[in-house]
């Protein structure tokens, strides 16, 4: 197999950062090592090149030959060892694999860039400026409300397992209602009803930039409260909305232009 040199960058995407590569013609990839690094599938150390290889394969469908390989050897100035690497356009493919088959980290980034991609068309047609910096902002909206509602979740995990309750679902469901109806003037289904979410996708995926902005606010005084307030969640929930002014900030009339 031919090694090619590749010259490395990095390519930040909101929160995250990967190293990216360009071969000498002008083709982008990606080291299956920082792969695996940011979908936590597989040991590089040991089976990824095999597990790279089978998700590949299952999405082409027409790998004949057993020993043929997708793979490119490639070195940098920053690691003169060649390590395997895929171009861009199968790296797009393994990530919908990786999600097809239940990773949460693949999913999690496919939703980012599927609306952040959704955005950057509606705003060239209108002829909206969404520059570089508007896109790394979206994404690190996106990113960091959904880190501040799963820390939010496992506290009050904690307080109810400190409770001796152990069944925190429906539990959950009604606490973010209630955070909703505070800043949405509906609850969670209303909401999806309202935005046209189906039932498959996330909610928080359908919010502007300013309404992740104001719920992850609130979630992150909540959580605060709990910690080291001794609030109950609930409790939390009003004394937050009302001590940061968001109250009703969100709420919206279904027939009218949603925010922008």
């Amino acid at each position: 197999m031919t090694t090619k040199s590749a010259h490395v960058t990095d390519v930040s995407i909101g929160n995250l950062t990967v190293e990216g590569l360009m071969y000498e013609d002008g083709t982008f990839a990606i080291a299956l090592p920082q792969i695996s690094e940011l979908f936590e599938f597989s040991d590089p150390q040991k089976n990824l090149t095999r597990d790279v290889k089978t998700l590949l394969r299952k999405a082409s469908r027409t790998a004949t030959d057993p020993q043929s390989t997708v793979f490119t050897k490639a070195k940098t100035r920053l690691n003169p060892k060649a390590v395997n690497t895929i171009t861009l356009d199968m790296f797009e493919i393994l990530v919908f694999e990786l999600a097809m088959s239940g990773n949460a980290l693949a999913q999690d980034f496919l939703r980012i860039l599927f609306g952040l991609t959704l955005k950057q068309l509606w705003s060239d047609a209108f002829k909206v400026k969404f520059e570089a910096e508007d896109r790394q902002a979206e994404i690190t909206s996106r990113q960091t409300g959904k880190d501040i509602f799963k820390r939010l979740m496992l506290v009050v995990q904690t307080h109810l397992h400190s409770q001796g309750k152990n069944d925190p679902g429906h539990y959950y469901a009604q606490l973010v209602n209630k955070i909703y109806r505070g800043l949405f003037g509906m609850e969670a289904k209303e909401l999806r009803d309202v935005r046209s979410v189906d039932k498959s996708a996330l909610t928080r995926d359908h919010f502007t930039a300013r309404e992740l902005s104001v719920l992850s606010r609130v979630e992150d005084g909540v959580m605060f409260m709990i910690q080291h307030m001794g609030k109950e969640p609930f409790e939390a929930v009003d004394l937050c909305i009302q001590s940061t002014g968001t109250y009703r900030t969100l709420a919206i009339n279904p027939e009218q232009v949603l925010d922008k």
